[in-house]
């Protein structure tokens, strides 16, 4: 199967590809590199020990994509590409949710136009805002918090009412909960070209020295100790679900929306403490005023995940810990 995958060398995107690339995919990257590099390829095409072509494509530009269609036989796409900073309009960030919804609209012109109608989507938890559910299942009403998560959503309609124009469409979309970890080689992890804003990459650049401490925004949550709770889901884990997602689509007609989680939440404290417990480290760290509108918790329920993809969670929070350190000793040289 011929896929491509936009935001190819982005967090997602490049471990997606070393996995399609194992299962014997051919996999074409396009990503417009403004907060990813190119010598990212070079180290998918290390891990899988094969080539794979880039294109340095803008989404946002419709004949970019036209072209690259023209040039590659595509069958089906993994659509990774995309702003995805912090919950907050700030730095120009609803310019940048604008555009995410001008690339995936681009996107599906161009994929009806080639006769490609299979599409896995990268979703986000930040669909659902700030639920009081314990366990947080796709059944709940889509309720973002932000410029971010309002855009997640939209994207998920304009591919929900291309599903339901052509019925020939096949559509998963995976809501990620909180992504974490790194490749186990220590050659592929989080490497954003702005300061990453996930718990573990921050943990690591503050055991490594490069940041002097980390701040925990709030610690007077209804938790046991006060800090905020997620369920922390291994990249790797993540990489798993696009390509069981990848399948369904190729095998399957309609859309399906699944959760990409543990089913377990972690708190702050506790992430720090496993990370610095295993990696032998020490993190110091201090608590501010919460952030505004930050969910106590968000756990996912990973239910139709395990019905719809016949896929579970396979890493623990150890491992999590143990390769975001690894791929951090790798990323200081």
């Amino acid at each position: 199967m011929s896929v491509l995958i936009t935001g190819g060398t982005g967090y997602v995107g490049s471990h997606v590809a070393v996995r399609l690339l194992q299962n014997d995919c051919r996999v074409v990257l396009v990503d417009n590199l403004s907060n990813s590099d190119a010598s990212v390829r070079d180290r998918i095409e290390r891990l899988a020990r094969c080539s794979v072509r880039l294109y340095p494509y803008d989404l946002c530009d419709i004949d970019n994509i036209r072209d690259l269609f023209e040039r590659e036989r595509i069958e089906a796409v993994v659509h990774a590409a995309g702003s995805k900073a912090a919950n907050c309009a700030k730095d120009g960030a609803p310019h940048h949710y604008a555009c995410n919804l001008t690339a995936t609209r681009n996107l599906l012109s161009v994929m009806n136009q080639f006769n490609v109608k299979k599409l896995v989507f990268n979703s986000s938890a930040a669909v659902y805002g700030a639920p009081l559910d314990a366990l947080i299942s796709e059944d709940l009403p889509e309720a973002p918090i932000g410029a971010y998560g309002q855009s997640v959503l939209e994207q998920e309609q304009i591919l929900r009412a291309q599903q339901a124009a052509d019925p020939q469409w096949s559509i998963a979309l995976l809501r990620r909960f909180a992504l974490s970890g790194a490749h186990a080689s220590g050659w592929l992890g989080a490497s954003p070209r702005s300061q990453p804003n996930g718990l573990l990459s921050r943990i690591a650049q503050v055991a490594e020295g490069r940041l002097e401490k980390l701040e925990i925004y709030g610690g007077n949550y209804n938790t046991p100790d006060g800090t905020a709770i997620r369920d922390y889901v291994h990249v790797m884990d993540v990489a798993a679900a696009h390509a069981a997602a990848l399948q369904r689509v190729q095998n399957s007609r309609g859309l399906v929306a699944c959760n990409l989680g543990t089913g377990r939440g972690h708190s702050v404290l506790e992430v720090i403490n496993t990370f610095a417990a295993v990696n032998g480290v020490s993190v110091r760290y201090e608590i501010v005023d919460p952030r505004p509108q930050d969910p106590v918790a968000l756990c996912a329920d990973p239910t139709k995940a395990r019905w719809n993809l016949k896929w579970r969670a396979a890493y623990s929070l150890k491992d999590i810990c143990c390769d975001t350190w690894e791929y951090q000793c790798f990323a200081a040289y």
